[in-house]
Parts: C-alpha cells; sequence; structure tokens
C-alpha cells in the first residue's frame, strides 16, 4: 500500500511538473502580442521605441492575400521585428500614420502601424522624397 502511495504522488508530481511547462510555454508565446487599443497605448509604444508623434491618419485596410515586390519587403521588415504580419493575410486592419516629430533629418518620416483586433501586425518608418525607404521601428 505504501508503494502505491508514493507511485501515486510521483505521477502527481510529473503531472503537475508538466501542467506547469506546459503554461509557462503558453505565457511566453503570447508575450509577444502587442496589445494597442486606444490612442494613448499606440502613442505611448512609440514614444518607447524614441518617437514624437502626431497621428495624421487613420483608416481600414486590407493586409495584401499575397505579398510580392515592395509588400514582401515590407513583410521582412516586420519578421525582424517579430511582428505577426504573414498571419493576417487577406485580413481587414486598422491602419495609424503618425507624423515623426524628432526624426534627424530634413526628410518627411511616418510611423505606420497595422493593428487587427488591437493587436499589433505590423509596423515600420516610412521615408519620403528625397530617400524612400522602409524600415523598422527600432
Amino acid at each position: 500500500m505504501k508503494k502505491f502511495f508514493i507511485l501515486l504522488t510521483f505521477i502527481a508530481i510529473c503531472f503537475a511538473a508538466f501542467l506547469i511547462f506546459h503554461n509557462k510555454k503558453d505565457i511566453s508565446e503570447n508575450s509577444s502580442q502587442i496589445i494597442l487599443s486606444d490612442e494613448y497605448s499606440r502613442e505611448s509604444y512609440l514614444n518607447l521605441k524614441g518617437w514624437d508623434v502626431s497621428l495624421i491618419k487613420n483608416e481600414k485596410i486590407t493586409i495584401p492575400s499575397s505579398f510580392d515586390g515592395v509588400y514582401q519587403t515590407y513583410a521582412q521588415i516586420q519578421e525582424k521585428q517579430k511582428l505577426p504580419l504573414k498571419n493576417y493575410k487577406g485580413q481587414q486592419a486598422d491602419r495609424y500614420v503618425y507624423a515623426i516629430n524628432n526624426y534627424n533629418s530634413d526628410q518627411i518620416v511616418y510611423a505606420e502601424l497595422l493593428i487587427v483586433n488591437d493587436q499589433l501586425v505590423s509596423g515600420a518608418l516610412i521615408g519620403l522624397s528625397p530617400e524612400s525607404f522602409i524600415k523598422e521601428l527600432y
């Protein structure tokens, strides 16, 4: 009988360890999600990246179903930032465009955020002429 309780205790400990490990894995996978549910959180996120911003545009867009050309480069930038743009192909998103007020250049630079269900799926700095660019938010 004593061996039975020892075996049962051992099985319970193993099961508890499995549950703890499994839950930690779920938490770490979800912790990469960036939730930006309102204007304050979006501006704060960009401020934490070092940018002083002013909202200039908010619109609904559809993320392309396939990425080619410029959008392929854009998608690669999102992968570098560990943002899940590729998981949202063909879906509607809210697009927020901010003027960057403290970019060290005479060039006009914008920050773009794509958000689906309050989750950030894409973010980039976009520079306009004379030298156009698209790069990560830093």
